[in-house]
């Protein structure tokens, strides 16, 4: 499950921003035939649009716990399926590619259940592609810093990290940085590191491939983007 204050939330992805994940699906998905993909906390959708226009073949299901997001999305693109679900107990399964840009750190369950939920929902041989905080001193910094800020939380201090966003991100408009404030004191659950890939080991998931991506400015976390394929035995 992830954290109450997400159920209820319009979150506007970055239109600055590029996804990761979605590069990487984009590249694998091409010239490969129809896919069954899930994407979890598909928020509004717009990191999703491209893989729909140009994989019209392939069926696609977006995901995510919001309500507001899936209504947002579903006017946006009416043809598509969208789902306002927790992802741990969402029914539908059998997918060759599962896709998740920065969501699945903040999960509550355990690293067991969450490794054995992707297992089981991908197809043999299927792939999930994720982004994670990377293992490394500046995470463990910036987490120490927003346990500290959780504590702390208050309108002024909310206000602040705005400003300073409207400042370092000139480019993206309020709203969109007002949506992110809340991650300031999010202080995520799981990491891309060795404990994490051993229990993605034990449910028959293997990363073949492992790599940091850019960060958009200092104070973010460093992320590295993980493809796990699920044994095709």
């Amino acid at each position: 499950m992830t954290e109450a204050r997400f159920d209820e939330t319009t979150y506007r992805p970055d239109p600055t921003r590029k996804s990761n994940a979605h590069a990487w699906a984009a590249s694998y998905m091409a010239n490969k035939g129809r896919f069954k993909v899930l994407e979890i906390g598909c928020a509004t959708g717009l990191d999703l649009a491209p893989l729909l226009r140009g994989f019209p073949e392939s069926q696609f299901v977006g995901l995510d716990i919001s309500q507001e997001n899936i209504r947002e999305a579903t006017k946006l693109y009416p043809n598509s399926k969208w789902a306002a679900s927790d992802y741990m107990v969402f029914q539908e399964r059998s997918f060759d590619l599962i896709i998740s840009e920065r969501s699945l750190s903040v999960f509550e369950c355990s690293d067991d259940a969450l490794a054995s939920k992707l297992a089981s929902d991908l197809q043999p041989g299927g792939v999930a592609v994720v982004t994670l905080p990377a293992s490394c001193l500046c995470t463990t910094a910036h987490f120490t810093l927003k346990k500290t800020l959780r504590r702390l939380r208050s309108r002024p201090l909310d206000a602040f990290f705005l400003w300073l966003a409207q400042r370092l991100r000139p480019g993206v408009d309020k709203d969109t940085l007002a949506d992110r404030v809340i991650y300031m004191y999010v202080v995520p659950r799981r990491i891309a590191g060795r404990k994490f890939y051993d229990v993605l080991a034990r449910h028959g998931l293997t990363v073949e491939q492992d790599y940091g991506v850019m960060r958009c400015t200092p104070f973010e976390t460093p992320h590295r983007l993980l493809a796990l394929r699920k044994s095709a035995a």
